[in-house]
């Protein structure tokens, strides 16, 4: 009988209470690495849409300075964009080009004689 009592006494493996936490910190660290992930999208969205206003305000003030640009307003792929060009100190003329979208704005400045 000592050994049956000894079977059942030194029975191996986790207790249930065991297996739960150790599935809320797994679960845990699941959860804040798709958190952080997605997060990190959002970001990167928002800066390639931005990289896109910039690159079309740039573009048409490089079109304005040279001749190419027929309209000084207009939308290029979904972008609004106007041209300004205003008087400047010591005989410069600036560039303001503007794009936008319905949540984002660039406004970028170049000066040319």
């Amino acid at each position: 009988m000592k050994k049956a009592e000894k079977a059942l006494t030194n029975k191996k493996g986790f207790t249930l209470i065991e297996v739960l936490v150790a599935l809320f910190i797994i679960s845990g660290v699941f959860i804040t690495i798709l958190s952080t992930y997605s997060y990190h999208i959002g970001v990167f969205d928002s800066k390639k849409d931005n990289l896109k206003l910039v690159l079309v305000a740039k573009e048409k003030a490089f079109l304005y300075k040279t001749g190419k640009l027929k309209q000084l307003e207009g939308v290029d792929d979904g972008i609004k964009y106007q041209i300004f060009v205003q008087d400047a100190e010591l005989g410069l003329k600036k560039i303001v080009s503007k794009a936008y979208t319905k949540t984002e704005e660039v406004v970028m400045y170049d000066y040319f004689k």
